[in-house]
């Protein structure tokens, strides 16, 4: 049996497809807060661009690109390039670290991040709302009078 060239591209096109469906799936059932308003077509084109990102950077195991538009979908389109990206870009640029050790760093390194960023936003708003000093104990009751 031989098969074409215009075969060979029917099957990877079908292939293509089929990961692409189940990425969007997966993200949209993963990640429903970050993908929730965004239209079929912007969910396809942010897994075709992710592919091609990932692929800039030797990443091209179905499971790795997966992870690598998860990280984007989390930080951004350019994230790598972006100010305050290069820590990523250093693991993506690095060539002594295949596709799978990439985007495992990669993921680690982003979800520790984003964990950093949203406790100290947690602890900014709690030093917001928490009652001065002052404040404090006279709502408890225990306000002394200053001495003259």
């Amino acid at each position: 049996m031989i098969i074409r060239d215009e075969q060979k591209d029917a099957f990877q096109a079908a292939d293509c497809g089929r990961f692409q469906e189940a990425c969007i799936g997966h993200l949209r059932e993963t990640y429903p807060d970050e993908t929730e308003g965004k239209s079929n077509g912007e969910m396809e084109n942010l897994v075709h661009d992710g592919v091609g990102g990932a692929a800039r950077y030797g990443i091209r195991r179905e499971s790795d690109v997966l992870r690598f538009i998860e990280v984007r979908l989390a930080l951004g389109d350019e994230f790598e390039t972006e100010e305050g990206g290069e820590w990523a870009a250093e693991i993506l640029n690095n060539e002594s670290m295949g596709g799978p050790e990439k985007t495992d760093r990669l993921y680690l390194a982003a979800m520790t991040r984003e964990r950093e960023e949203r406790e100290r936003e947690e602890a900014e708003n709690e030093r917001k709302d928490r009652p001065t000093d002052e404040g404090s104990r006279r709502q408890h009751g225990r306000h002394r009078p200053e001495r003259s």
